[in-house]
């Protein structure tokens, strides 16, 4: 996509429980392109729609589905990769963008707050000025944008499957 300036990387089903209106509202109060991987639906259209009427529809790209490279690429180029989920039980793009080095930030619902490598990382939904805070925080703070992402590798590695293969046995 040519993106010039820092990109926030979201990849998701677009269905509502993933609450893609804290990232639409987000990107009004955050200096980057946002990139929305995922099959669209019905919900991608809503979300189009908001993204326009509140004029930060050229600050986002919504990039349709993605394959594994595609994938791999996307979160390799990202500055940040943010979940923004109502409801999610574990957070798997999570740990993925984790497992690749990259800062995360999302909500505080689910299993989400054991998977992420900080506090720092988590907000409440539909808090999107906080969400919006954060998000320039770490675009902003390389030294704390290193340590996120340095913390959420390590972490990362107890999902790996032969790890997580040793525990069930235990």
């Amino acid at each position: 996509y040519k993106i010039k300036n820092k990109m926030v990387l979201c990849i998701s089903n677009h269905t509502p429980i993933k609450n893609f209106e804290d990232i639409i509202k987000a990107a009004q109060y955050v200096d980057a392109t946002f990139v929305i991987g995922g099959s669209e639906t019905d919900y991608t259209q809503k979300c189009k729609k908001l993204a326009k009427e509140l004029k930060v529809d050229k600050k986002i790209i919504w990039a349709g589905y993605m394959d594994k490279e595609q994938k791999i690429n996307a979160l390799a180029d990202c500055d940040l990769f943010v979940l923004s989920s109502i409801r999610e039980s574990l957070g798997m793009s999570l740990i993925e963008a984790m497992a690749q080095g990259k800062p995360v930030i999302s909500t505080n619902r689910g299993g989400i707050p054991e998977v992420v490598p900080d506090k720092f990382c988590l907000y409440e939904p539909g808090d999107f000025k906080t969400f919006s805070s954060k998000i320039n925080e770490i675009l902003k703070n390389r030294a704390l944008s290193s340590k996120i992402a340095k913390k959420g590798r390590e972490k990362a590695k107890n999902y790996l499957f032969e790890n997580v293969a040793k525990k069930y046995v235990r």
